[in-house]
């Protein structure tokens, strides 16, 4: 499975004031906990980096060629396991050089991520 097909594990999306919250299930038979770690399967990081960006994108259907510019800032707080429920909170904003957001992705045990990500429009 890929980092997008998690994205397609999304149970609700709600929109908020200044961005969006959404759920995302995290399966539990995924063939990245085979090697990830074998006999302690954790979620690779890039899945939820990846999680967020569709997230956003999803928020963003008013900009279809939206492309991810830089990870400004990400900070891994606890693990994610097979299983787990997942809350990601984005908020939007526009910015001089393009689109930006920043995003914290909870699991029921408490955060796991705070990101922050540069977008660019393409022409």
């Amino acid at each position: 499975m890929t980092a997008a097909l998690l994205a397609g594990a999304v149970t609700h999306v709600t929109p908020t004031d200044v961005g969006v919250r959404a759920s995302v299930a995290v399966p539990l038979d995924d063939p990245v906990f085979a090697g990830h770690y074998p006999g302690f399967a954790l979620l690779p990081g890039v899945y939820l980096v990846d999680v967020v960006h569709q997230v956003v994108r999803a928020a963003r259907p008013a900009y279809p060629r939206l492309r991810l510019a830089a990870v400004d800032r990400c900070r891994f707080r606890s693990p994610v396991y097979p299983g787990d429920e997942l809350e990601v909170t984005v908020a939007l904003a526009d910015g001089d050089a393009g689109p930006t957001c920043s995003a914290t992705v909870h699991t029921q045990r408490g955060a796991a991520l705070d990101l922050r990500l540069s977008y660019e429009e393409l022409r």
